[in-house]
């Protein structure tokens, strides 16, 4: 057997299936909303819902942080005098020394892609750190970008 649930806001008074067509927002919602503790207001939309505390994502995967890893992307000898080894916190990191390694060497990100065997979008991806730079990418990068400098004095 089905309960039905009034809710009142003020004056008014009805079920939450009439609320629902009023408000054009579905019951289920409505009825989440209620049991979640909001406000009569608040369930119609009337005020602003509840704020909650946001956490940063790092800080639910992982309560310490991130934890730091040797930025492997450097370790050409042709390219250490320009490029620092890094430490990488983050993926952003890692595609920003990505991107100067591709730059340092002279190429655009389509010749990149090119030796690398990935598409276009997936390089522009991980260069701005929108996609996790798995072990296996790092040392596919590392492995073929070492044949994009051709000689000792490239980079210095």
């Amino acid at each position: 057997m089905r309960t039905q649930v009034s809710l009142k806001v003020g004056t008014r008074e009805y079920l939450l299936t009439n609320w629902a067509k009023i408000k054009g927002i579905s019951r289920e919602a409505l009825y989440f909303r209620i049991k979640s503790g909001w406000t009569p207001e608040q369930v119609i939309g009337e005020e602003p819902r509840p704020k909650r505390e946001a956490k940063p994502r790092s800080a639910v995967k992982n309560p310490q942080g991130p934890r730091p890893r040797e930025n492997k992307l450097v370790d050409h000898l042709r390219l250490r005098a320009k490029l620092k080894a890094v430490v990488i916190t983050d993926d952003e990191a890692t595609g920003q020394a990505a991107k100067e390694i591709r730059t340092l060497a002279g190429l655009s990100q389509e010749d990149a892609v090119k030796s690398l065997g990935w598409s276009l979008a997936k390089m522009s991806e991980m260069e701005r750190g929108r996609t996790k730079w798995k072990q296996r990418d790092i040392d596919h990068f590392n492995l073929v970008s070492k044949g994009w400098v051709k000689n000792e004095n490239a980079c210095t």
